[in-house]
C-alpha cells in the first residue's frame, strides 16, 4: 500500500514562497495551470528550501489546489499564516574582520534572484 508522507512546515513554506515569487498571476491568486516546467521548478525549489527529498511536480500542484487554495483564498494569506518574511534571511551588512571595512550585502532582489537562479 502506498504511504503518503505528510508535508513538513519547511516544504510548505518553500511551496508558498515559490508560488509568491514566481507566479505570474497579478491578483495574488493561486496558479491553476498545468505548465510542467513551472511545477518542476517549484518541486526543485521546495526540495532545496526544505533540504528534503524532492516532491514531484504533480504533488506540488495537488498540494496547492487541494489544500492551500481551499484554506487560503490568496497566496498572501498563506504567507501571513506561515509568517513568511522575505527579508528576514537576507544577509546583513558586516565588517571584514581583518580590515574593519563594512562589507555590503546583496540587495534583497539580488539575493532572491541568486537563490532562484540556482534552481532554475
Amino acid at each position: 500500500m502506498l504511504q503518503l508522507l505528510e508535508w513538513s512546515r519547511e516544504e510548505l513554506v518553500g511551496l508558498i514562497q515559490y508560488i509568491a515569487l514566481c507566479n505570474t498571476n497579478e491578483n495574488n491568486s493561486w496558479p491553476t495551470h498545468k505548465q510542467e516546467q513551472f511545477w518542476k521548478s517549484c518541486a526543485a525549489y521546495v526540495s532545496q528550501h526544505s533540504g528534503q527529498s524532492a516532491r514531484s511536480d504533480v504533488a506540488c500542484r495537488v498540494k496547492v489546489l487541494k489544500v492551500l487554495k481551499t484554506k487560503y483564498s490568496k497566496v498572501e494569506d498563506a504567507e501571513t499564516a506561515f509568517g513568511i518574511n522575505y527579508f528576514e534571511d537576507v544577509p546583513q551588512q558586516s565588517q571584514d574582520q581583518d580590515t574593519g571595512v563594512a562589507v555590503s550585502s546583496p540587495q534583497p532582489g539580488e539575493f532572491f534572484s541568486s537563490v532562484l537562479e540556482s534552481i532554475l
